[in-house]
């Protein structure tokens, strides 16, 4: 059980911040159940949870383990997502958003740069499937990596090409 002002991921609503724990008196929610009351940390509004139900919710990640994700993305191999069907894509990228395990959104985001990158190159697009899951995960990491390492969200980029950039790897872009 989480404590209160604990942070953690909870699903596509990214980090939130658990509020409080409590029963609610609202008539669309049992009242009989224990509920977390989470705020989403980059976001307005608030989130009910049940306690007891068996939703997707994590502790963030530690600062030394956001610091090995970053160091180990020069290694990490481009996925072989030949998916071709739209509603497969689509459950391909629910189904990662849904358990949200950082190493996998980080190796779908260096595959579906370099499919960008290479699209570009022949004056292409990213298709929207494509597109709107990378923004999406791109945000997610964003929200953890920011909480985590204490910088704005719109700094953590820089801050991860930063670091690259000083590792053995050289000039290094994502």
């Amino acid at each position: 059980m989480y404590k209160i002002g604990e942070s953690v991921v909870y699903g596509s609503e990214g980090v939130c911040e658990v509020e409080n724990i409590k029963k609610l008196n609202i008539s669309e929610f049992n009242k009989n159940k224990t509920y977390y009351i989470l705020k989403p940390m980059h976001e307005n509004g608030k989130v009910f949870v049940p306690v007891d139900i068996n939703v997707f919710i994590r502790s963030v990640l530690k600062y030394e383990e956001i610091q090995t994700l970053i160091e180990v993305i020069p290694t990490i191999e481009k996925s072989e997502c030949d998916i071709k069907g739209v509603k497969v894509l689509q459950d391909h990228y629910k189904k990662l958003l849904k358990h949200y395990e950082c190493i996998d959104l980080l190796t779908e985001l260096v595959s579906l740069n370099e499919k960008k990158n290479d699209l570009i190159k022949n004056k292409k697009k990213l298709n929207q499937i494509d597109d709107r899951f990378m923004k999406i995960a791109k945000g997610l990491l964003e929200d953890e990596f920011s909480i985590v390492l204490g910088i704005p969200k719109e700094d953590v980029e820089a801050y991860i090409i930063d670091k690259l950039n000083k590792q053995k790897y050289g000039k290094y872009n994502i």
